[in-house]
């Protein structure tokens, strides 16, 4: 998934210090995967409901991405977290969608 693939590039500019940058690519990757659930949400809606392995990967997906968040959060200094914090809070409210799936 394209989310995964931002939160990997995140978490590698993280780890080489380029902090701000990193928080921009995780709150990014917490967008692409809202936009992939708006997706999967129109589809059952017009009754082409995703497969029940592809709403469980997505699922999985969120859990890790708040897992990485929550660990980038610790190594990142206070005044460069408000991407992170925000995209922790946009992953809690994509785990209650995708409950909703």
């Amino acid at each position: 998934m394209m989310s995964d693939k931002h939160l990997a590039m995140a978490r590698l500019l993280v780890d080489n210090d380029k902090d701000a940058l990193g928080g921009e690519n995780t709150l990014k990757a917490e967008q692409l995967a809202s936009e992939m659930i708006d997706i999967m949400g129109t589809a059952t809606k017009q009754g082409a409901a995703p497969k029940g392995d592809f709403v469980t990967q997505v699922k999985l997906s969120n859990k890790k991405h708040r897992e990485i968040i929550e660990a980038t959060l610790t190594t990142v200094p206070k005044n460069k977290q408000a991407d992170l914090k925000k995209a922790l809070m946009l992953n809690k409210k994509l785990k209650d969608r995708l409950a909703k799936l």
